[in-house]
């Protein structure tokens, strides 16, 4: 029998994480943009990548937790809970993004600080030409709410490196944007977000509660 890790070990699961943290930045840019304007909106891109905070990798620490959401991530146990070191720990160990995301919790709200290469996600697309060679720079405060059947992240701040704050305005506004459904509805995220019936911040600890009807997202790969 091969010793080689199989899917089950979480991957996907920080994959979709990973993604959606990717994407509910994304969807902030665009919303801010379409409140204040495109010339005020490109000044939250950058030409050049900004340094993003790391961890030292610990090989041990990091094979305990992906077998934690892999146990998950197949329904083995209905909730996971990552403090912000453990989920640095995964961004340190998945090579997709290493050096691009940092997280941080305080006073019970997730905040993300990133730098993303726009070529990795624009290549191909009608934002190729606007986008292309540029970086996202940034760092977003998320808590996450109740939307219906949905859980969705509602911004509490969201600025980039060039110093630029979206206000009270721009927050209330990109929060009515329906972002539960327009995760839901991404195909490589919408197993998780439909699985998912609460993520709760409490302390230094963000906790994944599945449905309790639920199917796990990844149930086959038991």
């Amino acid at each position: 029998m091969s010793d080689k890790p199989k899917s089950g070990c979480g991957c996907g699961f920080w994959g979709c994480m990973f993604f959606l943290a990717v994407f509910v930045i994304m969807i902030g840019a665009i919303g801010f943009g379409l409140y204040v304007g495109y010339s005020q909106m490109m000044t939250v891109f950058s030409t050049s990548p900004m340094t993003v905070p790391t961890v030292q990798a610990d090989e041990t620490e990091f094979k305990d937790i992906t077998q934690r959401i892999g146990e998950f991530r197949r329904g083995e146990v209905r909730e996971l809970s990552l403090t912000a070191d453990e989920l640095n720990q995964v961004v340190e160990g998945f090579p997709g993004s290493k050096g691009k995301a940092h997280f941080e919790i305080k006073d019970n709200i997730l905040y993300v600080t990133c730098s993303l290469p726009m070529d990795l996600f624009v290549k191909g697309t009608w934002a190729d030409f606007l986008l292309s060679g540029k970086y996202l720079n940034g760092k977003a405060g998320l808590k996450f709410v109740k939307d219906g059947d949905l859980v969705t992240p509602e911004f509490v701040s969201l600025e980039s490196d060039s110093g630029v704050k979206f206000d009270a305005g721009a927050l209330k506004s990109l929060n009515g944007q329906n972002l539960g459904a327009r995760m839901a509805a991404v195909p490589e995220i919408a197993p998780y977000i439909n699985a998912l019936d609460e993520i709760k911040i409490e302390d230094d600890t963000i906790t994944f509660k599945l449905k309790p009807a639920a199917a796990a997202p990844d149930a086959e790969a038991k």
